[in-house]
């Protein structure tokens, strides 16, 4: 029988320690970058599983023989909800050079967000009309639809119209969600060229499209 041996550690007790320490976390570009780089590890594995799944099932769609990916992209827009609010909140910081003791003692509410959109605006992103709609889309799957079976207000639940004009709900995966996550996933790598860490993260390759793309699956809810 195996014994878990533990151990206790004489921890700092100084204040100063701990604000210095949540600072240089919050407030440096290289830190966001780093939490980015392990999640896109992942996503560049689960995104050649997941565009297999996508090219079966169009290959069979007219015959109903295999259901949509809808767990494998549910789980993949998830995590890339997470990787680009980590991009967008470096981009954030490098511009912002707040300093330390201002964050110390109280983290800047840009960096409590998760509405991605809102961080895109704040980082001053150029987005493209499938960028707006994607990133809307991106924060409720960051929000709930990637953790949880339903939100904690029922509005989010409901179709709503987005920014981009879209009346739709929020839930619904498309065929080119690869293709359009990774060009923006590129586009912040871009910006971020010249800051600690970045040299860590390798951009994507380009996609070419795919006849898949023009599917879309919905979080299982159907119009009337």
């Amino acid at each position: 029988m195996a014994y878990k041996i533990t151990s206790t550690l004489n921890f700092p007790v100084d204040p100063k320690f701990w604000q210095d320490w949540f600072a240089q976390d919050v407030n440096r570009s290289s830190a966001w970058i780093l939490s980015a780089h392990d999640l896109l590890e992942h996503i560049r594995s689960m995104a050649d599983a997941l565009r297999v799944f996508w090219i079966d099932f169009h290959a069979n769609i007219s015959s109903s023989r295999l259901a949509p990916p809808r767990g494998l992209h549910r789980v993949y827009l998830f995590l890339s909800a997470i990787a680009i609010e980590n991009l967008l909140k470096a981009v954030i910081v490098e511009h912002a050079k707040w300093p330390d003791s201002d964050v110390s003692r109280k983290i800047p509410v840009e960096l409590i967000s998760h509405d991605l959109l809102d961080l895109a605006t704040v980082a001053g992103i150029t987005l493209k009309t499938n960028d707006i709609e994607l990133l809307e889309r991106l924060t409720q799957f960051g929000i709930w639809l990637g953790r949880y079976p339903a939100p904690t207000k029922l509005d989010h639940l409901k179709p709503k119209k987005l920014k981009s004009g879209i009346v739709n709900l929020a839930g619904y995966m498309h065929g080119s969600d690869l293709r359009e996550v990774e060009d923006l996933v590129n586009k912040l790598i871009d910006m971020l060229q010249g800051v600690q860490g970045i040299e860590h993260l390798v951009r994507f390759p380009s996609r070419a499209a795919e006849a898949f793309e023009g599917v879309s699956i919905s979080p299982n809810v159907r119009a009337w």
